[in-house]
């Protein structure tokens, strides 16, 4: 019974540490969505990153709904987007297609939620 308690926790610790640093960095961070989001995004240039990453992009969303990306491992391509409520959604060429579930924003940034749950920053550019 005590290995038991011991193993759960173990996890329930390894879980707080690994959420620990989304919410450092969503402290502070407020919801944006629809109208504010689509005016965030539309003829800008964003450096998008994340924490688990092993790249860097960076993202230019065109006011007429087309969207280029830079990836720092040498790949490219491009697509549309459209902000839907309080989700970004991008349809790539060759990139599997996504939609965010929720965006935020701190200061400068730009905080997008990924479909597995952690934070992308995005910096303008």
């Amino acid at each position: 019974m005590k290995r038991l308690y011991a193993l759960a926790m173990s996890c329930m610790a390894g879980i707080a540490a690994a959420q620990a640093p989304a919410d450092d960095l969503l402290a502070g961070s407020t919801p944006i969505a629809g109208e504010a989001l689509q005016a965030r995004l539309a003829g800008k240039s964003y450096i998008w990153r994340a924490a688990n990453a092993k790249f860097t992009a960076k993202v230019k969303y065109d006011a007429n709904g087309y969207t280029f990306i830079n990836i720092s491992n040498g790949q490219n391509d491009s697509g549309t987007w459209k902000v839907d409520g309080p989700r970004v959604c991008t349809q790539w060429r060759n990139i599997p297609s996504s939609c965010s579930p929720e965006a935020r924003t701190k200061g400068d940034l730009l905080l997008i939620q990924r479909a597995d749950g952690t934070w992308a920053t995005m910096t303008p550019d």
